[in-house]
């Protein structure tokens, strides 16, 4: 597997409590099959993004957003009666918006709205094997989708002298949400058959923290989590 990654950014001078960074990143990596068992195929990929990000200060409320478009083209190659070739493309535009609210310099209330996009992976679109690690015979799917969601947190932070708090909350919406599915019945060389697929999902949680330090060198943490 050879990896070359990519990130050239940009700062631009602040103006007028305005920060803003424009760049742009990605991924080239190609995968070579030299064994004598074989889960995926060999295969070529590209990734690249341009993205702009911005954030504004003004009293109380600083403001943040960015923008992102992506592209990625993955290529398969074909190995015997086992992979056929493949070439997708998946595109897409994704970006957030949020904001935190300094009502006193203990209190810090965050909001977020973001858009996100995440392409199907080689393993997901054209896996054809035994995956060792968790004894199942795996199926890529090639035609699946790209997942898109749609996500919303929020979030109250408090600073003390002898406390922290933090709480936060999120629910994110997905499209053509990738998973392993069980085939009920079906074998291969002996292994459970999973095969991916996709559909819609919805995500719901919350985190806690509560930190408690009567003194600098004592610390008495706690994390919840649901």
């Amino acid at each position: 597997l050879h990896t070359v990654n990519y990130d050239v950014r940009l700062l631009l001078p602040e103006r007028q409590a305005w920060k803003t960074a424009i760049g742009t990143g990605g991924m080239w990596q190609r995968n070579s099959n030299r064994g004598d068992e074989f889960l995926i195929p060999g295969y070529q990929l590209f990734d690249i993004g341009a993205y702009a990000t911005s954030s504004y200060k003004a009293g109380d409320w600083t403001l943040s957003g960015g923008l992102r478009l992506d592209h990625r083209h993955v290529h398969a190659f074909a190995l015997g009666d086992l992979f056929t070739r493949l070439s997708r493309n998946f595109t897409s535009l994704s970006g957030s918006i949020g904001a935190v609210w300094h009502p006193s310099g203990n209190v810090n209330v965050r909001l977020n709205v973001a858009r996100g996009f995440r392409a199907p992976n080689i393993g997901e679109l054209s896996s054809n094997g035994v995956h060792e690690g968790t004894q199942q015979y795996l199926t890529g799917n090639g035609s699946l989708k790209a997942e898109h969601s749609w996500q919303f947190d929020a979030g109250l932070d408090y600073t003390s002298e002898w406390l922290t708090a933090q709480l936060a909350l999120y629910a994110n919406f997905i499209d053509n949400y990738i998973y392993n599915a069980r085939q009920a019945g079906q074998t291969r060389e002996e292994l459970p058959l999973y095969s991916y697929q996709s559909g819609t999902a919805r995500l719901l949680g919350g985190e806690a923290l509560i930190d408690v330090h009567p003194v600098r060198r004592l610390h008495w943490q706690n994390t919840f989590s649901y």
